[in-house]
């Protein structure tokens, strides 16, 4: 299983709950110019252990077989 971000969910919140809960780092944000842009999900560093579908807000996590 691996994790994924639905980019139209997300409100590509600086502070993202998410992020600061995965174990391995792996929702980095994406830069876009001047300003960060959505996040997305490393998937070499991403173990799928849930913890950020469980933690997102906006319900934009989603979990996928490989």
């Amino acid at each position: 299983m691996i994790a994924r971000i639905a980019i139209d969910r997300c409100d590509r919140s600086p502070g993202c709950p998410a992020a600061r809960v995965c174990p391995r780092g792996a929702l980095v944000q994406i830069e876009d110019g001047r300003y960060r842009g959505a996040w997305t999900i490393d998937e070499s560093r991403c173990t799928g252990c849930g913890k950020c579908v469980r933690t997102c807000p906006t319900r934009s996590i989603a979990m996928y077989e490989e």
